[in-house]
């Protein structure tokens, strides 16, 4: 090798160490940035000629850098429901200010100024909208905005009822009891539901049509549609205890659940109602009894809403995003998926701690959280840098030694040039 050979050595090696120190300081700037990846520098030989005759061959080394995206960081909980970790392999698909897909594991998301829900870089999470049964709409993915999704009402499809029908009441005697239900509007309507005593353990149950505002706002039928009006009776057994239902009022007694209350003609506008009547169980005392002494009302139980918007949002471990309505309803609206990479530490780093797709990495794969080889999505967390400040401190130590020696080597041979050039002929 020559000395212009070891010259060329030195040089690579001030400037591979150079990367490394400036590697270190990168990593120890970031230590408390959420989601960072620690960068590695690796070196490998370089020769720039092939020796002959067993000539030491010129050369040096090159360094490679590569974000350490494989290496899980500490998850740290946090009181923000849309902060998002995840816990083993998969990144965040993100989108930037300038458009183009990239990826992260920096998950402190919250909704910005248009309600879309991004990181403290700006950076706008990715995910596939979905219905109401959190199946996804299309193949396309579309940054999360929680100020798009709609208000939300819901209708009632079942009503429970519990109370004690007078076991000493005279044949004829009735009581009332109403109930309040919600059209698909989430209009409130009332139905009145009577039980008149027809004979020993017999009470025949009629539902009035609904009600509105003081006025009748819709027909009231048994069982569906063009069914006639509700009338059946309740049967119960000598210990109180119901026996179930004679829906035809023949005398037997022809099942343990009541016929669906269904309700047409709306005047409010909303669609019809079906609703499922739970009064009890056949042998129980979970709904209706009937017992001597007064009538008393044990409960009213109904599910529906009115219109409500949406209060919050809940995102489960496999990346469903749930809207949360102030009416206590609860609707799916995003999957949140995750990037897997057959070679994470392939990806490039770019600003704002994201990475892009490489020939090195591989194509992104999209998957649900918790399926394959995926990690899940931790909601309320952060996970923090894996940046080890021992290791670099002593990468720091390593590479300032390396640098030192490297100096030395030019200058001897800088002396070497020096004592060719005092050579006199």
């Amino acid at each position: 090798m020559t000395i212009s050979g070891v010259t060329a050595s030195a040089v690579s090696a001030l400037t591979a160490n150079a990367t490394r120190v400036a590697a270190v300081a990168d990593n120890v700037a970031n230590v408390g940035t959420v989601g960072f990846k620690a960068t590695a520098v690796r070196t490998t030989t370089l020769v720039t000629g092939q020796g002959a005759g067993g000539d030491f061959a010129a050369g040096g080394v090159r360094t490679v850098a590569r974000p350490s995206v494989a290496v899980q960081g500490v998850l740290e909980s946090t009181n923000s429901a849309t902060d998002l970790a995840v816990a083993g392999d998969g990144l965040f698909p993100v989108e930037g200010p300038a458009g183009g897909r990239l990826f992260t594991r920096a998950g402190a998301f919250s909704p910005d100024g248009d309600g879309f829900l991004a990181n403290t870089a700006g950076f706008r999470l990715l995910a596939f909208p979905t219905d109401g049964a959190g199946q996804p709409t299309g193949s396309a993915l579309e940054p999360v905005n929680l100020d798009r999704v709609g208000g939300t009402a819901a209708p009632t499809t079942r009503l429970g009822l519990g109370a004690n029908l007078p076991a000493d009441a005279a044949v004829g005697d009735s009581v009332n009891v109403t109930a309040r239900v919600r059209d698909s509007l989430g209009n409130a309507l009332d139905v009145t539901l009577n039980f008149r005593k027809v004979g020993a353990n017999r009470h025949t149950l009629t539902i009035g049509d609904p009600v509105a505002a003081g006025a009748v706002a819709g027909t009231a039928r048994e069982g569906g549609a063009g069914g006639p009006p509700f009338a059946v009776d309740v049967v119960f057994n000598g210990d109180g205890s119901l026996r179930g239902f004679d829906t035809d009022q023949d005398g037997t007694v022809d099942g343990g659940t009541p016929p669906i209350l269904h309700v047409d003609g709306l005047s409010t506008g909303g669609a019809d109602l079906d609703i499922a009547l739970d009064l009890g169980s056949a042998g129980g005392l979970d709904g209706l009894t009937q017992f001597s002494g007064g009538f008393t009302l044990g409960f009213i139980d109904s599910d529906g809403a009115r219109f409500g918007t949406v209060s919050g949002v809940d995102i489960s471990s496999d990346g469903s995003v749930t809207a949360l309505f102030d009416n206590g309803e609860r609707r799916a609206i995003y999957q949140i998926p995750l990037a897997t990479f057959a070679n994470p530490d392939g990806l490039q780093a770019k600003t704002g701690n994201v990475f892009a797709e490489t020939a090195a990495s591989g194509q992104a794969l999209l998957g649900t959280p918790g399926s394959g080889a995926n990690g899940t999505v931790q909601a309320g967390a952060l996970e923090h840098s894996n940046v080890d400040l021992a290791g670099e401190f002593a990468n720091l130590i390593q590479a300032g030694v390396a640098y030192g020696f490297a100096v030395a080597v030019l200058r001897t041979a800088d002396e070497m040039v020096r004592t060719l050039l005092d050579i006199k002929a």
